[in-house]
């Protein structure tokens, strides 16, 4: 899974420049929140404490883009009886929940792509 999504994160993400017109982004939270943390110049310990509230910029982000099709692609596995419906780790899970409070709608802003 999380291969996967790293491979389809390189391909779809550019490095955002706000000179630039790019209107699409993909944030692996596998990668990016450690990135993300370390801008902000925190630590591996800080950083795995505070993801929540890291990941919940992330979404905050993406509700006010909504308007200009801002969407949460969730990766799964097509095995529905691996993990629990495809979802195979914890912290994803959670990613899941956080969204859907963030008024996120499974199919439609809320995707999830199967993968093998």
């Amino acid at each position: 899974g999380a291969q996967k999504a790293a491979e389809i994160a390189k391909k779809n993400t550019t490095k955002l420049n706000p000179r630039s017109s790019i209107t699409e982004y993909t944030f692996n939270p596998n990668t990016a929140l450690r990135d993300f943390a370390q801008s902000c110049g925190m630590g591996d310990h800080e950083s795995g404490t505070r993801w929540v509230e890291m990941w919940s910029m992330v979404l905050q982000v993406c509700k006010d883009k909504r308007d200009q099709g801002s969407k949460v692609f969730v990766m799964r596995h097509k095995d529905k009886t691996l993990g629990e419906e495809g979802i195979l780790g914890k912290a994803q899970q959670a990613e899941i929940v956080m969204a859907k409070g963030y008024e996120f709608v499974e199919g439609k802003d809320l995707i999830f792509v199967d993968f093998n």
